[in-house]
């Protein structure tokens, strides 16, 4: 019970780290190309939205676009709104990969080596 808690812990502290690290590290950074095309359809109306997510040149699905676009409302549109949107979705599908697979697999006794299957990429982003 004691390590299924830890493992736990384990895994929502590397969550947590990853909207830290996006917190502090998203005003030094500039933006890459596709947030400057995620930018460029959220600032639009919703109508335009559904128009400009079915273009060939972005490779999100639309569903994204209009999370992002309510996610502008609510919280409003700078560099950082923007990247902590995608922040918080890593971190929360990082755990549900975890749960998952430990339902899967019973107890994962190699955690920290599930930990650090992740790549310096992912922890970046």
């Amino acid at each position: 019970m004691l390590r299924t808690i830890f493992a736990w812990i384990a895994a929502g502290g590397l969550a947590i780290i990853l909207v830290a690290r996006c917190i502090i590290l998203s005003p030094k950074r500039l933006f890459w190309g596709d947030e400057i095309l995620t930018w460029y359809v959220v600032n639009a109306p919703l109508d335009r939205v559904y128009v400009a997510a079915g273009d060939t040149i972005s490779s999100s699905p639309p569903l994204f676009f209009i999370i992002a676009w309510a996610w502008r409302h609510m919280f409003g549109m700078n560099v950082l709104s923007l990247r902590l949107l995608s922040a918080i979705v890593v971190a929360a599908s990082l755990l549900v990969v975890f749960g998952v697979l430990r339902a899967a697999y019973g107890k994962l006794r190699k955690t920290p080596k599930f930990l650090r299957c992740l790549s310096r990429t992912t922890i970046l982003y």
